[in-house]
């Protein structure tokens, strides 16, 4: 917290002396206020952290410097929510959908997966949804990779292809660019990892999840049990939850 306040002082200091927009904070400021947040997600639970922020109002300059600077690492791989955290419904996690255009009957099952996500509170980013992004597609599929709370990967045969780089040249370049970033994030943060959710849409598909990420809990979305799993992932709301810790007891001697 002490961090934080500390940027807004400095951050409303670098206004108030240069008569600056706020889209004109310096990276550095911005840096060391995202350095604050991660900081802050690991110690602390993400609905204190996004009442802070909201409090001292760096919502809005630290989105839009970052969308100036294309800062993309929101959110550490390895950030963990307390579970003792109430739930905000005023939070909506945000998801990254990456899957491959199998065929039109998979885009369909697809885009209701992702439908559904939504309509249960999860904020998705679907390439079906935005047909021509202004950004690009490069920049939007690295910004989703990079900047989204989650990433679901669809697992099928042809997304495993693409993913493992073994398609024909030319073929599946959307797949082929998400799997590098993938990869490279993981790696990155020692393959610690609490944001890519491999999925599939029927259990034939679980043969084809990629194998850096067969190590991680697959959720099956065909079957409603599986949907609920990945939902209480997401969401922070685990089905069972371990016992708080007791104290040692003694015991007397006996033979």
């Amino acid at each position: 917290m002490t961090k934080l306040l500390s940027f807004s002082r400095l951050y409303l200091s670098f206004l108030g002396r240069g008569g600056y927009a706020e889209s004109g904070v310096p990276r550095p400021l911005l840096e060391h206020a995202i350095g604050a947040a991660d900081l802050m997600r690991i110690k602390f639970s993400r609905w204190w952290l996004r009442w802070a922020i909201t409090r001292l109002r760096l919502d809005e300059p630290i989105a839009r410097a970052s969308e100036r600077y294309a800062i993309q690492r929101m959110h550490p791989l390895h950030e963990k929510v307390r579970p003792d955290a109430p739930l905000d419904p005023d939070r909506h996690p945000t998801a990254f959908i990456s899957y491959s255009h199998d065929s039109d009957e998979h885009m369909t099952r697809v885009r209701e997966f992702a439908g559904k996500l939504m309509e249960w509170g999860i904020d998705c980013t679907l390439d079906q949804w935005e047909p021509a992004p202004q950004e690009g597609w490069a920049r939007m599929m690295m910004k989703g990779v990079g900047g989204r709370e989650f990433v679901i990967v669809v697992c099928t045969e042809t997304y495993n292809r693409r993913f493992m780089g073994l398609e024909t040249p030319g073929v599946g370049q959307g797949v082929n660019t998400e799997g590098l970033l993938i990869a490279q994030q993981l790696i990155d943060n020692d393959l610690r990892n609490s944001r890519f959710l491999p999925v599939v849409l029927g259990a034939a598909d679980r043969a084809y999840v990629p194998q850096l990420l067969r190590t991680y809990t697959t959720y099956d979305v065909s079957r409603d049990s599986g949907f609920e799993d990945l939902y209480r992932q997401m969401t922070n709301q685990p089905k069972v939850t371990k016992p708080k810790l007791g104290r040692l007891r003694a015991l007397p001697p006996g033979g």
